[in-house]
C-alpha cells in the first residue's frame, strides 16, 4: 500500500521514510497516536503611539511609562524635527516670529499650522489588548525630594489597532534650579554663632526627616542589602503626591540624591570657617561637628543604591 502511495505521488524513499509515512497514513485508523509539531500562536497585538512634546521640553531628560513600567528612557538621539528655537515665556511659547503655543494646565493651544510637526516626536508601543496608564515624566528641578513633573493619560489598546495619544508639558516642568540661600552668622558673638548653627542644622535635619522620600530611599537600600539586584531598576513605594509607586531608574535616582545632597547636606564647621572665633565651649563645637558630619555621610549612603544598580547594568 505504501508503495502505491509514493508511486501515485511519483517519489522514491528509502525503507525508513516508507515506514513514517504508513504511520502517517494508518497511524489514526489503528489508534496509534500521532504526535504534532507545537505551534506558537503569538497574541495579537496593538500599537500605541505615545506623541512627545521634545521641541517644547527644557530638557531631554524626559522618561515614558506604562502602569508604571519605563519603557523610554534618556539618553535619546538628536531631536530631528525642524528646529528647537522656542523660547518660554510663563506659559507661553515663541519663536522668531512670534508666540507659537500657549499651554493651560499642561495642554497645548497652537497658534499657527505646522507646529505640531516641529514640536512632537512620536513613540511606538506594541502592548497586549487592555487598559493602560501611560506617563510622561519629566525634570522639574524645584520640586524638593521628588524632582519630576508627572502627566497621566489613560487609554485603551485594542488588538491589530493603532491609538494615538498626545502629551503635553507635565506641570512643574523647569530646569531653571533655584540655589537656596545660605545663611551665615555674622556679626554675632562666638556664643551666639555657636547657637544660631545649631538651631539651623536642627531645623535643617527636621525638615529632611519629613520628606517622603527619605523614607522611600531608606526602604529601597534595606532591601538592596538584603536581596541583590537583578535589574538596574527599583520599584519604589512613592505616596500619591509624587505621582505613586513607580519604576526607577539609575539616571532617576542620581538626581534625586543628587537634589538631596545640594538642599539638606550642612555645612562642616570647620571647612566652612564659619565660626569667627572659637567657640567659649570647645566640646559643644565638637559635638556639633560630629553630628553634621554623621547626618552628612547618611544622606551620602544613598550613593551606594546607585553603585549596586549599576553593577547589573
Amino acid at each position: 500500500m505504501i508503495r502505491s502511495i509514493l508511486r501515485l505521488k511519483g517519489l522514491r524513499c528509502s525503507r525508513t521514510a516508507r515506514i513514517a509515512v504508513l504511520f502517517a497514513v494508518l497511524g489514526p485508523l489503528a489508534g496509534i497516536a500521532v504526535r504534532a509539531e507545537p505551534q506558537t500562536v503569538r497574541p495579537l497585538q496593538g500599537t500605541l503611539v505615545v506623541k512627545i512634546p521634545r521641541g517644547l521640553l527644557p530638557s531631554q531628560d524626559y522618561w515614558v511609562y506604562v502602569n508604571a513600567q519605563i519603557v523610554s528612557a534618556p539618553p535619546y538621539g538628536s531631536f530631528t524635527k525642524m528646529d528647537r528655537e522656542f523660547m518660554r515665556v510663563d506659559e507661553e511659547y515663541w519663536d522668531s516670529t512670534g508666540q507659537a503655543a500657549a499651554s493651560v494646565r499642561g495642554r497645548f493651544t497652537y497658534l499657527r499650522p505646522g507646529l505640531r510637526e516641529r514640536i512632537f516626536e512620536s513613540q511606538s508601543i506594541q502592548l497586549a489588548p487592555g487598559k493602560y496608564v501611560v506617563e510622561l515624566v519629566t525634570r522639574a528641578v524645584n520640586v524638593k525630594g521628588f524632582p519630576f513633573g508627572v502627566a497621566r493619560l489613560e487609554t485603551q489598546v485594542a488588538a491589530g489597532r493603532i491609538e494615538e495619544m498626545e502629551f503635553g508639558i507635565p506641570v512643574g516642568t523647569d530646569e531653571t534650579r533655584i540655589v537656596p540661600a545660605i545663611g551665615r552668622p555674622y556679626g554675632l558673638t562666638p556664643d551666639k554663632q555657636l547657637e544660631y548653627l545649631q538651631n539651623d542644622f536642627n531645623r535643617t535635619v527636621l525638615e529632611y526627616e519629613k520628606l517622603p522620600i527619605v523614607a522611600v530611599l531608606n526602604q529601597i537600600q534595606l532591601n538592596l542589602s538584603l536581596t541583590p539586584p537583578i535589574r538596574a531598576k527599583v520599584f519604589a513605594n512613592l505616596p500619591d503626591s509624587m505621582g505613586g509607586g513607580r519604576e526607577l531608574d539609575v539616571r532617576q535616582l542620581s538626581v534625586i540624591i543628587g537634589d538631596l545632597e545640594s538642599d539638606y547636606k550642612f555645612r562642616s564647621i570647620d571647612d566652612a570657617r564659619l565660626l569667627s572665633a572659637p567657640a567659649p565651649i570647645p566640646q559643644l563645637q565638637a559635638y556639633l561637628a560630629t553630628k553634621i558630619g554623621e547626618y552628612n555621610t547618611r544622606i551620602s549612603s544613598f550613593r551606594q543604591i546607585i553603585k549596586a544598580l549599576e553593577q547589573v547594568k
